[in-house]
């Protein structure tokens, strides 16, 4: 990082899903902590399966996390249209 302190545009906190009910959890996401910074990029790559496509719906606001934080640009995350027009998946 350069002497400038870059912007942190997303932040995710101990993400998790789980789909099901108590006897018969799936966890699709679990503990699942980053910060992206402006003007930085992501890539996320791992095994079928892993909770690639779960996290990235979560992010563009599609679905929501059973536990933890997301602040984007600053704000904590809610789910609603605005914040689905400001994110895209591709």
């Amino acid at each position: 990082m350069s002497s400038i302190e870059k912007e942190c545009v997303l932040k995710l906190e101990d993400l998790n899903v789980t789909y099901g009910k108590k006897s018969r959890k799936t966890y699709a996401v679990q503990g699942v902590s980053l910060s992206l910074y402006r003007g930085d990029a992501l890539g996320v790559v791992g095994e079928s399966g892993c909770g690639k496509t779960t996290l990235a719906r979560m992010i563009a606001g599609l679905d929501s996390p059973t536990r933890g934080v997301m602040t984007f640009s600053g704000k904590v995350m809610k789910f609603n249209k605005s914040l689905r027009r400001r994110i895209s998946m591709v």
